[in-house]
């Protein structure tokens, strides 16, 4: 399994611009590293430009390496790790999902929320446009460039990926139980939560309601804490708070596990993405 382990990155960059809602840029070579299952609230666009990378979702697994164009959308679990005993180096895009998604309806004009349907795309001319692009946001500080640049990468993607409407947003039927898991951790995630209290709340057995939940959200539900944990903390950080604080703000035990479990998640550390 990919998702459990952890390791080191090498000459890793990291930059947050104003443009669609603060994006934010990355790059990043890894050695022995693998990502844990996690899930973002922004729209991920990237590309390893050297290695391989498995990507896994709970619906499907691909090898990302040069050629091949990665799309991610907002809350979908995934985890991945380098192929063989090989570094990896990856560029990464995440831009806000309301910034994203308006572009997406002005370019489609359907007034529908989008999402990608095509997590891996073989393109070898759009990749190295996203490479272009990314490489070139990361150079500049002309506001205007930089919007200029992405809306062109956005149409470019949007045009040949594929988007389609989110039929999983508009008719998603969770059973009750979950949605009320769900949202009393999103309430109460810097508190300690048990399972023994969620099947208090849901009225179902802890049993069947860590196999609905894991179902449901694709993360049993300890594993969807720490992700909304992690969640809570990049909003914090983007705020300007010092990683001590957000550690207790956030309900970790101390800096040092703040750390450990925000590195595991978005493969940087939190002063890192405070910086940025």
């Amino acid at each position: 399994m990919c998702f459990s382990g952890d390791g080191k990155s090498i000459d890793l960059t990291f930059r947050r611009i104003p443009e669609y809602g603060g994006a934010e840029l990355s790059h990043a070579r890894f050695s022995d590293f693998s990502f844990r299952k996690h899930a973002h609230d922004r729209v991920g666009i990237g590309i390893v430009t050297n290695g391989a990378m498995q990507v896994n979702t709970p619906r499907k697994s691909f090898i990302a390496e040069p050629g091949i164009l990665m799309t991610v959308n907002p809350d979908t679990v995934h985890w991945g790790c380098g192929v063989g005993d090989h570094d990896w180096e990856q560029h990464i895009l995440l831009i806000d999902e309301a910034s994203f998604a308006e572009t997406v309806r002005e370019m489609t004009g359907r007034n529908q929320n989008e999402k990608f349907t095509n997590l891996s795309l073989p393109d070898p001319d759009l990749w190295r446009c996203f490479q272009d692009v990314h490489g070139a946001i990361a150079k500049t500080d002309v506001p205007l460039a930089r919007g200029e640049l992405l809306l062109g990468l956005f149409a470019d993607v949007v045009e040949r990926s594929g988007v389609a409407p989110d039929l999983d947003q508009a008719g998603r039927n969770e059973p009750r139980a979950v949605t009320l898991a769900r949202s009393y951790i999103d309430t109460h995630f810097a508190e300690p939560i048990s399972l023994d209290d969620l099947a208090t709340i849901t009225g179902i057995s802890t049993y069947r309601l860590s196999r609905a939940f894991r179902h449901s959200v694709g993360l049993p539900p300890h594993a969807y804490q720490m992700h909304r944990r992690v969640r809570a903390a990049e909003w914090m950080l983007r705020q300007g708070q010092a990683p001590v604080d957000v550690a207790t703000d956030c309900g970790f035990s101390d800096q040092a596990h703040l750390t450990r479990v925000f590195r595991q998640a978005t493969g940087i550390t939190p002063a890192q993405f405070r910086a940025g």
